[in-house]
């Protein structure tokens, strides 16, 4: 999955574990959408950062070799729900959730996407046997590396598209979004509060001084 098909499924995995009542509290689903999408929106940066400013790729960058290390970790997902604990909070808690619900639909996408249709990339394995998908999933703990995705430009994602799983993914994210009433009422009320009153709500007079 790239973007909507995170968000989408990811809602979907997420929402029964939460009341309406609590879904429907301001800004919640916004959190739990940003969590869906949050390891992508640290690794990505993070990668291809490096690498534009490097001008390496993949291995070259060392540790940092794909576009999937820290925020694809479960070290990162128990520091988000330590995190919400802790602090008591209602969003972190959407954001741990949102987060774990990426994890698993990139690790299960790939899997069955793989197995169907090949990988883009070689699977790569450590000395023991272990893949590195599975040595990034649980670092530092089973190794201190991460698989080697060599991507050369941002520009490269799009290629996923291509691919047929990735593709109905996405589509199907879409769907869902679309289709959910907590979503759509979501965004009706942001544009409401946002967008209309912003727009035609009377300016506010000076007062003399």
């Amino acid at each position: 999955m790239i973007f909507f098909g995170h968000l989408g499924f990811g809602l979907q995995i997420a929402k029964p574990l939460f009341r309406h009542d609590e879904l429907k509290k301001k800004r919640a689903v916004g959190f739990l959408l940003l969590g869906c999408v949050l390891p992508d929106l640290i690794d990505k940066p993070l990668y291809h950062g490096l690498s534009w400013i490097t001008g390496k790729s993949g291995a070259e960058l060392g540790l940092i070799s794909t576009t999937r290390t820290f925020g694809h970790t479960l070290v990162f997902l128990f520091l988000l729900f330590v995190l919400a604990r802790w602090r008591k909070s209602p969003a972190l808690l959407m954001i741990a959730v949102g987060t774990a619900t990426h994890l698993f639909v990139d690790h299960v996408g790939d899997t069955i996407g793989h197995a169907i249709f090949g990988s883009p990339f070689p699977t790569q394995y450590d000395e023991h046997g272990i893949s590195l998908n599975i040595v990034g999933l649980f670092w530092p703990f089973l190794g201190n590396r991460f698989p080697v995705f060599p991507f050369e430009h941002i520009m490269q994602h799009f290629d996923f598209f291509r691919r047929p799983h990735i593709a109905v993914g996405e589509v199907l994210g879409l769907i869902f979004l679309w289709k959910d009433r907590v979503v759509r009422q979501t965004v009706r009320q942001w544009i409401k509060e946002r967008l209309w009153k912003r727009a035609y709500s009377p300016p506010r007079s000076k007062s003399s001084g």
